[in-house]
């Protein structure tokens, strides 16, 4: 159960049934471990999920992040997956939470960037 409450810092149930069952542990049935049954642990000793933790830390939404930036939440993954963002994986879904924006974090140089070649290109900003 430590093992389980420290790794919900860095990995997702996922990851955390994955690294566990590499170790050689199981279920009280003898059955490989698996995201439900971290889950289930996690419930049962009252962790805080993954979600909840980064949250804690002061993480944002792609829903607060797109309200901050005045784009939609599209946008905002998209923008993800390009790299302008420092997001960390909260579920199995590919869900991410974002460190927070300030105006001069190096992040906002990179969309700032992208956002005058996009105004340039397209003779607009992208909301979308």
């Amino acid at each position: 159960m430590s093992e389980i409450d420290r790794l919900l810092d860095h990995c997702t149930t996922e990851e955390i049934a994955s690294k566990l069952n590499q170790q050689g542990m199981r279920t009280v049935d003898g059955e490989p471990l698996n995201p439900k049954s971290i889950q289930y642990i996690q419930r049962s000793y009252k962790l805080d999920s993954r979600y909840e933790r980064l949250r804690k830390l002061g993480m944002k939404t792609a829903q607060e992040i797109s309200e901050q930036l005045g784009v939609c939440t599209q946008t905002v993954r998209r923008w993800n997956k390009a790299g302008f963002f420092k997001a960390h994986q909260c579920s199995n879904r590919q869900q991410y939470l974002f460190e927070p924006l300030s105006h001069d974090s190096p992040v906002m140089d990179k969309l700032n960037e992208h956002m005058t070649k996009m105004d340039h290109q397209k003779g607009k900003k992208p909301d979308c």
